[in-house]
């Protein structure tokens, strides 16, 4: 129950956020406040729908292909598996590019692991970071990961929000 409160809080605070910062940029309070729920609540909605991945044994097979692509460092192939596997873009195929990139600071750190950027109603540019394969994440954590990049894809290029 209080972690349904939690969700709840999340979703409303991206709401107020959103009409908070509209009120600043001079612009209505309740356009803001209605993208900001849209924006938080399709982010929460991301994050729910695939969590049960890793686990599942009947993605067993894809895990291990996979898995094979990764030690082999062929890091697209491994991203297309996982788009197909998932049918990941089913609502925004032609919509986006996607490429494997390694961006790190003169320091060896990393900023994103993965960004999505584009204007409103226009195709995305889906960049995924090298060490998103190598880290702690696992297969799961991937998969996850790239659905939610395709969400903002959704939210951009289909929805036209600013996110």
């Amino acid at each position: 129950m209080e972690q349904d409160y939690m969700k709840a809080a999340m979703v409303a605070t991206g709401g107020l956020s959103g009409g908070i910062s509209s009120t600043i940029a001079r612009g209505n309070f309740w356009d803001g406040f209605r993208q900001g729920i849209i924006t938080s609540g399709l982010n929460h909605v991301a994050h729910l729908v695939a969590i049960e991945i890793s686990l599942d044994d009947k993605y067993k097979d894809t895990r291990k292909a996979y898995n094979k692509f990764v030690r082999e460092g062929k890091y697209i192939d491994a991203v297309n598996l996982v788009i197909k596997a998932f049918n990941l873009d089913a609502d925004v195929k032609g919509r986006y590019t996607i490429n494997v990139v390694n961006k790190a600071n003169a320091d060896g750190s990393y900023e994103a692991w993965m960004t999505t950027a584009g204007g409103a109603f226009e195709n995305q540019a889906i960049e995924i970071n090298r060490p998103v394969f190598t880290n702690d994440w696992g297969f799961g954590g991937v998969v996850r990961s790239i659905y939610h990049e395709f969400v903002h894809v959704f939210q951009k290029s289909i929805l036209g929000l600013k996110v």
